[in-house]
């Protein structure tokens, strides 16, 4: 997946990371610029967001839920990633972010979402995500490692 320039200079223009510590598991300084795959779709973008709408309704898991998990397996150095939404006050809430050591999430089942992904420096990375569930009769289901690919333009 590509994250174009535009989105860093878009950002930049809008005056950088907002103030405010409830932004700091962006990785970066107030005012400062990153890059940004938005939530919302955005021509010549990738749409990226994670579903669990595939799941069989009549599958029992405990708490109902779904997990990810994210691993940096390879990105610039000392560089930050995140992922977040923002609710309806433009508040963010963060599920994943490499400042907080944050990299995993559940979501119940029947649930469609996308996110705003972030990330601090230009270059390619790869994060990669591992999907488990644990079914109320004891069964646990994981997922092999799925490599995502992003090249962060400069």
């Amino acid at each position: 997946m590509r994250v174009s320039k535009a989105t860093f200079d878009a950002i930049v223009a809008a005056g950088g990371r907002p103030q405010g510590a409830a932004w700091d598991a962006l990785g970066v300084a107030a005012a400062e610029p990153f890059w940004l795959l938005p939530a919302s779709p955005q021509e010549g973008l990738p749409w990226f967001g994670l579903s669990t709408e595939g799941i069989p309704p009549g599958l029992q898991l405990v708490d109902g839920a779904v997990r990810f998990d994210f691993t940096i397996t390879s990105g610039p150095d000392l560089a930050q990633f995140s992922s977040y939404a923002v609710d309806p006050f433009g508040a963010p809430s963060f599920h994943l972010s490499t400042t907080d050591g944050l990299m995993g999430y559940s979501r119940p089942t029947g649930v469609h979402e996308h996110m705003n992904w972030t990330f601090s420096a230009a270059g390619w990375w790869t994060v990669e995500v591992v999907i488990s569930a644990e079914e109320t009769r004891g069964a646990i289901f994981t997922s092999a490692p799925a490599p995502l690919r992003f090249y962060v333009e400069p």
